[in-house]
């Protein structure tokens, strides 16, 4: 039996495949990034002419609240706002120059009490 997420993945995979057949840019593994998930969690490959490598991240004690299709996004979340919260200067200089920003958003949850 085939499971949801085997389901899912062979559905992308189709689409990719159908999207750069047609010279169509809808598929994530275009742009450089791809999301791979096995067993023990999941795998970020970031690839460019200047640059390739891979994010792992695995189950651990700040992300295990989030199911196993969000947990990459869930990590690289609360990272990212740790990582803000340090209040680092070498950290703000590296993402500067990079050109990378991150800002913490509310959750779904909260602004529907809010309301």
């Amino acid at each position: 039996m085939t499971s949801e997420h085997e389901t899912t993945t062979k559905i992308y995979d189709f689409a990719c495949a159908k999207a750069k057949a047609q010279n169509r840019e809808h598929c994530m593994a275009n742009f450089g990034l791809t999301v791979k998930h096995d067993s023990d969690g999941k795998r970020i490959e970031l690839e460019c002419e200047h640059q390739n490598g891979i994010v792992y991240v695995v189950r651990s004690e700040a992300n295990w609240v989030c199911s196993d299709e969000l947990l990459h996004v869930h990590s690289l979340a609360g990272f990212f706002r740790e990582l803000c919260e340090m209040q680092d200067d070498r950290v703000y200089e590296a993402m500067q120059r990079w050109g990378i920003y991150y800002r913490p958003r509310p959750l779904a949850s909260d602004r529907d009490s809010a309301h």
